[in-house]
C-alpha cells in the first residue's frame, strides 16, 4: 500500500474494517440465534482486542514519537470531547404510533445501532491516522485488530435487529453504511 497516498491508504483501511463489520452482520443470515453467553463472550473479546490495539498501535507509538505529555493531553481532550458531546447531542426520541413491548424493543435496538455507529467513527479515524502516520506495520496491525473486533459487533447488532422484528437482510445490507 506504500505506493498510494495516505488518504487512499486510510480509505482502503476504512473499507477493510467495514468489510469485517459486514461479515459479522452477515453471520446472522446463517446463525439466527446465537446465545447471550456467546455474544457476551464475543463482545468481551472484542473489547480486549481494542484495548490491546489502542495501546500497541496508538498510545505506545505516540509516546515514542512525541513523549508522554502530548499523548496524555490527547487522551484527556478526547475524554472531554466525548463528555461534551454526550451533554450537547440530544438523546434519541423516536416518534411512534402505538406503544408496547415491541415498540420499546425497536427503540432499544435503534439506540444500540446508533451507539455502535458513533463508536465506529473514531475507529475509522484511528485507522486513517494510522496509515497517514506512515508506519505501515503498526497501521496494518491496528486495522486488523479493529476489523477483528468488528466481527462480533456486527453480529450483535444484527441479532438485536432480528430479535426486534427487523429483517436480517435489511440489517446486513445497511451495516456497511454505518
Amino acid at each position: 500500500m506504500a505506493k498510494y497516498s495516505p488518504a487512499v491508504q486510510g480509505l482502503i483501511g476504512g473499507l477493510v474494517i467495514t468489510a469485517f463489520n459486514t461479515v459479522g452482520a452477515l453471520l446472522v443470515l446463517i446463525w439466527r440465534r446465537p446465545s447471550e453467553r456467546f455474544l457476551d463472550t464475543a463482545l468481551g473479546f472484542a473489547a480486549g482486542v481494542m484495548l490491546t490495539a489502542s495501546f500497541t498501535s496508538l498510545i505506545l507509538p505516540g509516546i515514542a514519537a512525541g513523549g508522554i505529555w502530548p499523548v496524555l493531553a490527547g487522551l484527556a481532550l478526547g475524554a472531554l470531547a466525548l463528555d461534551l458531546a454526550d451533554h450537547l447531542v440530544p438523546h434519541l426520541h423516536l416518534i411512534s404510533g402505538r406503544e408496547g413491548h415491541a415498540t420499546k424493543r425497536i427503540k432499544a435496538v435503534w439506540l444500540f445501532i446508533l451507539a455502535i455507529t458513533l463508536h465506529n467513527m473514531p475507529e475509522g479515524l484511528a485507522v486513517g491516522v494510522g496509515w497517514g502516520w506512515g508506519n505501515h506495520k503498526d497501521a496494518l496491525e491496528l486495522m486488523l485488530a479493529i476489523g477483528i473486533q468488528n466481527l462480533p459487533e456486527g453480529l450483535a447488532v444484527a441479532v438485536s435487529a432480528l430479535s426486534a422484528g427487523m429483517g436480517a437482510y435489511f440489517y446486513a445490507s445497511v451495516v456497511g453504511i454505518r
